[in-house]
């Protein structure tokens, strides 16, 4: 299944969906929230910028993403992000 960029078209946090759950993702002292969408075959969770995961980052930018705790082989919660929004 391909990614797709889709606009956002609003800021509510209620759905005309009963699949879609707007929710805070614990630990981040309100600042950060997920979207779980559930459909009958499948679920998944939308973050927005909370976990990441670049490879092949090459030359300088590769070292300064590198050093920024942003590359990896794994998806992980960014270091940036964990110093900045995490509390536990």
């Amino acid at each position: 299944m391909a990614e797709q960029i889709v606009p956002v078209i609003s800021v509510a946090r209620c759905f005309d969906d009963l699949g879609v759950q707007f929710v805070p993702v614990p630990g981040t002292r309100g600042r950060q929230a997920a979207l779980v969408v559930c459909t009958p075959r499948r679920t998944a969770l939308v973050l927005n910028g909370l976990v990441g995961r670049i490879q092949n980052a090459a030359a300088f930018d590769g070292w300064l993403l590198h050093i920024a705790g942003v590359t990896g082989n794994d998806a992980h919660i960014l270091t940036v992000v964990k110093m900045a929004v995490i509390a536990d």
